[in-house]
């Protein structure tokens, strides 16, 4: 038993595969079957905040106590560019996002507040929720600035 995720998303001809709870991404060719590039990048661990059902399960299970979060939660990938949703939240302004090219070259990093769904062309999906506390999906043009 560990607690290292298994996250994959399809880009083009690649696969992009984070399997460790460190911050590593593996590039699979789709064609050929085989592992062509890894990245990483030096991030902070987030320390982990035990969940109240985490006491049970440890103890059910004998599973090793987790020392900090998974670096990376999430993968999307659209147009040739791979986000990657990270562990690090800031209450106001949300999840830090790495943004990178098809070929794992770092291009920026910036906070998203809003649950990031779906990334189609020149818009983003959010999860979102009303004063009632119902969920809904917001639909955001993507501007660019040449």
């Amino acid at each position: 038993m560990n607690w290292d995720p298994f996250i994959l998303v399809k880009g083009n001809d690649k696969l992009y595969v984070c399997s460790s709870r460190e911050y590593l991404i593996e590039v699979l060719d789709l064609e050929s079957g085989k592992i062509i590039s890894r990245f990483t990048r030096k991030y902070p661990h987030v320390k982990h905040i035990k969940q109240k059902w985490e006491e049970t399960f440890i103890s059910k299970y004998n599973a090793p106590k987790k020392k900090f979060d998974s670096d990376i939660e999430d993968l999307l990938y659209d147009r040739d560019f791979l986000w990657i949703k990270t562990s690090t939240k800031d209450e106001l302004k949300g999840y830090l996002y790495d943004f990178y090219d098809s070929e794992g070259r770092f291009l920026d990093s910036f906070y998203i507040k809003a649950r990031l769904v779906r990334i189609d062309s020149n818009y983003l999906y959010t999860s979102e929720y009303d004063q009632n506390h119902l969920p809904y999906v917001v639909k955001y043009k993507i501007e660019t600035f040449d």
